[in-house]
């Protein structure tokens, strides 16, 4: 189910993120012998941006990957990404809960909100006001989610949503061992630390903060980022590759991988990191 959250989420906007990037070529192609290089930098600002202004960027040090598709990208670069679409609104999308998922979960604790709208299907918006901010080091990733409005509501089969909360969130979100291991699994560790949810609506009655945080907490570290730990460190992500590299450091993120030929098993060929 994650990763058809991810494909709901990201499918959709995917055209209109590359149709708003202000993405330029520093440089011709470098063509070779079965090879294509192309590298790319992010204009600094969307309004009157100069157009000369990739010819300045600064080439990155990382090396890429002996791989058929090799990529490196800077968190700079990255973080620019997200601060795009958090204001062009690209950050802002809706996803429906699995169908066992619906609102007859709230039936005994808010039987008024269930009636209106009986065993309808639950969906999650999300709408970041501020962009997330992603830092990088020695196969880690920390990524900082602030001013971030989730909401969850009904889905009525006339139409339109029924609202049941919204809250706002910031947090902090931890990965290590991002990394592929020999089963082309990425074996992540995750943690949340300073967890901080404010109520903005309710439909469903009074809701205490401080006990909102408290459990939202217990449970998402003590249960849920485990789970989903347990599941990465054994779950393959990729499907017709072979040799994925994922290194990251404190500057760059490198990823890789050979397209999948007959009797060519996944093996992990990490490279070092910086």
């Amino acid at each position: 189910w994650i990763h058809s959250f991810a494909v709901k989420a990201i499918g959709g906007k995917i055209p209109d993120i590359f149709l708003n990037i202000p993405l330029v070529a520093t440089e011709a192609p470098n063509i070779t012998d079965g090879e294509l290089r192309l590298f790319l930098t992010l204009l600094p600002d969307l309004p009157g941006a100069d157009a000369q202004s990739g010819s300045k960027a600064k080439p990155l040090d990382a090396p890429l990957p002996d791989r058929d598709f090799g990529l490196v990208m800077s968190f700079d670069a990255l973080n620019s990404i997200l601060q795009l679409a958090a204001e062009t609104g690209l950050a802002t999308f809706t996803v429906g809960l699995r169908g066992q998922q619906n609102s007859s979960i709230i039936d005994n604790a808010y039987p008024e909100a269930y009636m209106l709208c009986p065993d309808c299907p639950l969906v999650v918006s999300f709408k970041f006001f501020s962009p997330p901010h992603v830092q990088g080091s020695n196969q880690s990733v920390t990524v900082q989610i602030a001013r971030t409005l989730v909401a969850l509501g009904m889905a009525h089969p006339s139409g339109g949503t029924i609202p049941l909360i919204s809250l706002f969130i910031n947090t902090t979100v931890c990965a290590s061992n991002v990394f592929f291991n020999n089963q082309c699994a990425i074996p992540a560790k995750l943690g949340m630390d300073n967890l901080s949810m404010s109520v903005e609506t309710t439909n469903i009655g009074s809701i205490d903060g401080s006990t909102l945080n408290y459990v939202t907490s217990r449970v998402l570290n003590g249960y849920v980022l485990p789970e989903l730990s347990d599941t990465s460190e054994k779950k393959a992500v990729l499907e017709g590759f072979s040799r994925p590299v994922l290194n990251v450091t404190n500057v760059t993120v490198t990823f890789g991988v050979d397209m999948l030929f007959e009797n060519v098993s996944c093996t992990n060929d990490m490279l070092s990191a910086d």
